[in-house]
């Protein structure tokens, strides 16, 4: 339990406006959220949380992340809401895209 976390904050990577409707680059970011919360729960204690920021527009509104992330940890992740994002509640985040705002959802381990 040394390496375990009681929260993972991830901050789902956005790409430039230009690639965002590309449907290769839509699925890279599909495989890129299946194999977070796969390698996440690894790192997760038990009843830990795991918050993503995920962009709320098309076509990652489409994203079924709910599904995918218990789907990607065999049922072990459970949904327990989403809100917006707020980074007054993390003084060390720095915004990097500015075109858009995310939504903050999180999962806690069963």
């Amino acid at each position: 339990d040394n390496w375990r976390f009681d929260r993972i904050i991830w901050n789902f990577p956005e790409p430039p406006k230009k690639y965002r409707t590309k449907a290769s680059n839509f699925n890279a970011h599909k495989h890129l959220l299946q194999n977070f919360f796969k390698c996440a729960i690894q790192l997760l204690k038990t009843s830990g949380e795991i918050h993503v920021t995920l962009p709320r527009s098309e076509p990652y509104a489409s994203l079924n992340f709910i599904d995918m992330a218990s789907n990607s940890s065999n049922g072990i992740l459970e949904y327990h809401g989403s809100s917006e994002f707020d980074p007054r509640r993390f003084p060390e985040y720095s915004y990097m895209s500015l075109d858009r705002k995310g939504m903050d959802s999180f999962f806690i381990r069963k």
